[in-house]
């Protein structure tokens, strides 16, 4: 399946870059249409604090990543 090549292909990339691997992983999701999907959920922060809408995007890390996995599968 294309997600496992994906996630395998990940794995690979950042073996040996730990420093990226804590950037974020790799979490599959399954959509409202039965899809499985892999979605890259971030460790770090996209300036929410500075921009002045103030408005988290969909893969923000202050949100929980419950919460997260939730939205993606609700797409």
């Amino acid at each position: 399946m294309l997600f496992r090549s994906l996630a395998r292909r990940w794995a690979e990339f950042v073996g040996p870059r730990p420093e990226l691997a804590r950037l974020g992983d790799l979490a599959e999701v399954t959509g409202a249409d039965g899809g499985r999907r892999l979605r890259y959920l971030r460790n770090t922060c996209c300036l929410y604090y500075t921009s002045a809408e103030a408005v988290r995007c969909a893969s923000c890390c202050l949100t929980p990543r419950a919460d997260r996995l939730r939205a993606y599968a609700a797409r």
